[in-house]
């Protein structure tokens, strides 16, 4: 419905352009303008309007998948049923981008075959509409949880069990464990991904003295003192030493004392192995090691986000925090951060960027009128675009960041934890009060304080709205940015 009033407004007959969208939202804007303003309404200022064609751009970033300027009803549904599934959209959209270079119909085509099953038209498939696509010979694949799927025969069909092709299908695409398939699930398995089982390792490094000693220590009795590592595609990841990752369960801290079952990704190998080395080293490395702050458990919780969108258990995030009670741990904490970085994380003190890419650290201001990336501070959410703005009239501009921001791929350049963006990008550090869930900002002479209109987008756990330019949309629910 959206896509045909954008039509109406329009010139195209079957694509929309990104100048339609505009015309459509600034009609909006001025509509909800106009309703909620009790003196005379007043035209959009620049700066609003300027808002809405920086979320346009970033509109059609996301949904013009044939880059060509134009996106038809198609592309449209794709993005609106991703987006409304909480699914990471890249995982989708980087293997459709290719696919469409191959066959421009491959899009129209599953669509149609999703579309066929959905009866219900809720975007997503269960058991019965599934196991009715085989009965009615309309689906002719067997899927495969590990390799590629094969064609079935009419013959094949009906002398097989439609029960048994659709809890095949359940098997292979249901990334959840809800017993049903999502259009992006859908996407993602006809596109060739194929989900890997995701384990986190506990390790007790007391040995069981913590049960013994806690109590007396903090109050409180705590299971163990934990390390952690990430298992998946056979491997364990894990920040220790010089080396990053090893074969599952044969690191030097021995065998697992619990092991936790965290769901299923869809992510490559290789596409964890770029995240780690961009994202997570330059982090994660001898001179940023805390042994509260910035530890093993922050990097497996990273990880974990990336992979599966999931934190790791209460009782390891809030571990910190317990210890930091103990008057002993505060006392030895510096002792512990030396002996640490130099027996543990001694390794190299960063990774170069690829060519062209430049990160933002502590106390960049980039000029004004800048359009900068921003990207997830945790997890996995889609990339954003934010432009940098002088503060509202009045609140001095300042640059309060995290140190586990900085080098992190997040362009931290205002304060949000309190819910003020203080002018440049409106951006955050997920450790300064993002992480989780997403923050308001509704600084003076943004757009929701100046009473225009609330842009939304992307799939956040909260909202953010207009602070002082940039109108963002989340990352995926927890993430910060």
């Amino acid at each position: 419905e959206e896509f045909a009033e954008i039509l109406s407004v329009g010139e195209g007959e079957r694509h929309v352009l990104p100048e339609d969208i505009v015309r459509y939202w600034d009609r909006l804007a001025e509509a909800e303008h106009k309703f909620r303003s009790c003196a005379a309404p007043t035209p959009l200022s620049g700066r609003a309007k300027q808002a809405i064609a920086l979320r346009v751009a970033q509109l059609m970033q996301d949904m013009d998948l044939t880059r060509s300027g134009k996106v038809g009803v198609e592309e449209w549904v794709h993005y609106a049923l991703l987006t409304r599934a909480g699914f990471a959209a890249r995982q989708v959209n980087v293997l459709l981008d290719k696919a469409l270079e191959r066959n421009r119909t491959v899009l129209h085509d599953l669509q149609r075959m999703f579309d066929a099953a959905d009866t219900a038209k809720c975007g997503t498939l269960s058991f019965s509409q599934i196991v009715a696509m085989y009965s009615q010979k309309l689906w002719h694949f067997r899927p495969s949880v590990a390799g590629p799927s094969s064609s079935l025969t009419d013959q094949e069909i009906g002398n097989g069990s439609p029960e048994e092709f659709a809890r095949e299908v359940v098997e292979a695409m249901d990334v959840t464990g809800d017993e049903r398939v999502s259009y992006p699930e859908f996407m993602a398995y006809s596109l060739g991904r194929r989900k890997h089982e995701v384990l986190l390792h506990m390790y007790d490094l007391s040995s069981g003295t913590a049960q013994t000693i806690s109590p007396w220590l903090l109050g409180k009795e705590l299971e163990g003192v934990w390390h952690t590592g990430v298992v998946v595609y056979g491997k364990e990841y894990y920040y220790s030493k010089d080396t990053v990752y090893a074969d599952a369960g044969d690191t030097s801290f021995g065998k697992p004392t619990r092991i936790v079952n965290l769901g299923c990704t869809l992510w490559r190998q290789d596409e964890l192995h770029e995240f780690v080395t961009v994202e997570l080293k330059p982090v994660f490395q001898r001179d940023t090691y805390d042994v509260i702050c910035n530890n093993c458990n922050h990097f497996s919780d990273r990880v974990a986000m990336y992979l599966v969108g999931r934190h790791l258990p209460p009782e390891v995030l809030q571990q910190p925090d317990m210890l930091l009670q103990a008057r002993a741990v505060q006392v030895l904490r510096p002792i512990l951060n030396w002996w640490l970085r130099d027996r543990i994380v001694a390794r190299e003190t960063g990774v170069a960027l690829p060519a062209g890419v430049q990160r933002l650290k502590r106390g960049d201001q980039p000029a004004y009128g800048t359009v900068v990336s921003i990207h997830a501070a945790q997890g996995s959410g889609p990339v954003m675009l934010g432009q940098v703005s002088p503060p509202p009239e009045g609140i001095e501009a300042t640059v309060p960041m995290s140190p586990l921001s900085v080098g992190g791929g997040t362009a931290a350049l205002s304060d949000l934890a309190n819910g003020f963006g203080a002018g440049c990008a409106a951006l955050t550090s997920g450790a300064l009060g993002c992480a989780g869930g997403c923050a308001q900002s509704m600084g003076a002479g943004g757009l929701e304080g100046a009473g225009c209109t609330s842009l939304w987008g992307g799939t956040c756990g909260g909202v953010i709205r207009g602070g002082s330019t940039a109108i963002l949309g989340g990352g995926a629910p927890g993430d910060g940015l």
